[in-house]
């Protein structure tokens, strides 16, 4: 996941509606972007041949601004 400047954020990761990860992002400098990567349980993807993906804001506070997302498979 690639995010851009802007304010900070706090949201939850989802998988097909279950919780990956809580998160908290400090907004970046100027234009300069936060890589993210989160590695996804086994549990959650196999045998599947995709998945949803979803961001749920908390609190009052904004979900990151998403540029790019990739749900990769790790090399064997």
């Amino acid at each position: 996941m690639c995010v851009l400047g802007g304010d900070s954020s706090k949201f939850d990761v989802l998988i097909d509606g279950k919780l990956l990860k809580s998160e908290a992002l400090q907004a970046a400098e100027g234009d300069a972007s936060v890589k993210v990567g989160y590695d996804i349980p086994p549990d959650l993807v196999s045998g599947k041949k995709r998945v949803a993906v979803m961001f749920r804001a908390k609190a009052n506070k904004p979900t990151a601004e998403l540029y790019e997302l990739a749900v990769v498979r790790p090399e064997r």
